[in-house]
């Protein structure tokens, strides 16, 4: 199902959900449980995702005091994310969005991963195959106190983070003590953050990121499937990556969309397309390698709690930050990762500082379904 497909509407209201104003703790309190619960998975559904599928259900089960996570597999993109990893990943933003609000809420999550293997969460192929897999539950405990109370500028970043697709001030470095927050990741989560540090490297990092967006654009499957999310301004849809968000004008968001599609991009659209990338990696103060110990749903689940905790970091301390999955999507990109000597597979990249050009701070944010729309009213049939 492409991005275009998906709903009519207003491309406006798609909008809406950002600008929830954040409850108090008292209101939250005074809230019965099924509300609650549905203003968690709001700020969950703000959690970013691959291609901005939104991949992610939910279904709150009140008499359990329960939220369990579910990805649906239909938005598994069948070229890009073979495995499944990278909406696997994106449900791990999800759940983590999820923790951060109920920790400062007072409540305690208790999470319980299911049993997935690694082969349930790759493209839904067949129509009689399994759209909803489970992966994870998460038991809102009111009695016991959670140990860690998020600040509360971490919850207010929810509503402001973006994406944002724009070459960084290297002059400007992160704090120290953020690098060490970034670094330490949230609480129990096995996959890590390394940063990249020394010049050459660095550079390494620039030239395959170049690599892997030349890939992108020259391969028909690749191609094809990122035509159906990298939008036109005025396509009106819940989901996918509308141009504006990478910049682009209306003329220039069309004319991408157009030859992504047709297989025919002009020379000077194709290269800034795979410069725009390594451009933006030589010119930011931080950069960081997400890995995990192993390949796993679990490992993937962690890994996008640790990147949605970065993300996180980085808004509420007045920065940005861009995601580079491309790395890891294209396989050979994504081996050549060793001669890093990371411990661990590579599983995503992305940089943070301050835009050169403060009005690329104010782009804008990525649409969302209605949150109607990604909660599951009965148990889903598998």
């Amino acid at each position: 199902m492409s991005a275009a497909e998906s709903a009519p509407g207003k491309g406006a209201k798609f909008l809406e959900l950002w600008e929830t104003p954040l409850a108090s703790r008292e209101k939250f309190s005074s809230w019965p449980f099924e509300q609650q619960a549905r203003y968690l998975c709001l700020l969950a559904h703000l959690a970013p995702s691959t291609h901005n599928t939104q991949p992610w259900r939910f279904w709150i089960r009140p008499s359990e005091r329960t939220i369990t996570l579910y990805l649906d597999r239909t938005y598994v993109l069948p070229a890009s994310d073979r495995e499944g990893r990278q909406a696997t990943i994106s449900i791990g933003c999800a759940l983590e969005h999820l923790l951060i609000g109920s920790q400062y809420y007072g409540l305690t999550p208790v999470v319980t991963l299911a049993s997935v293997d690694r082969s349930a969460v790759r493209p839904r192929e067949e129509a009689d195959a399994s759209r909803y897999v489970e992966v994870a539950t998460v038991r809102l405990l009111e009695d016991t106190p959670s140990e860690e109370i998020p600040e509360e500028g971490l919850v207010r970043a929810i509503f402001s983070r973006r994406v944002t697709r724009a070459e960084f001030d290297p002059t400007h470095p992160l704090p120290e003590t953020l690098v060490e927050k970034i670094l330490a990741g949230p609480r129990g989560s096995v996959a890590r953050v390394h940063p990249v540090t020394s010049a050459v490297a660095r550079r390494m990092l620039a030239e395959l990121q170049g690599q892997a967006d030349s890939y992108v654009i020259n391969s028909p499957a690749f191609r094809s499937e990122l035509a159906e999310w990298m939008l036109p301004n005025d396509i009106e849809s819940p989901l996918g990556m509308p141009g504006a968000g990478f910049g682009l004008n209306d003329q220039e968001a069309k004319r991408i969309h157009e030859g992504l599609r047709a297989g025919s991009l002009y020379p000077e659209d194709g290269l800034k397309f795979s410069m725009a990338g390594k451009r933006g990696i030589e010119s930011s103060p931080f950069l960081g390698l997400l890995t995990a110990p192993r390949e796993g749903v679990a490992e993937w689940l962690d890994a996008g709690r640790t990147l949605a905790y970065a993300l996180l970091l980085v808004e509420s301390a007045g920065f940005q930050a861009a995601v580079h999955a491309g790395i890891a999507e294209v396989p050979l990109i994504r081996h050549m990762f060793r001669a890093f000597g990371l411990e661990g597979p590579l599983l995503g990249t992305f940089r943070a500082g301050r835009v050169r050009d403060p009005q690329h701070a104010q782009r804008p944010h990525s649409p969302r379904q209605p949150l109607d729309r990604v909660l599951l009213w009965e148990p889903p049939q598998r």
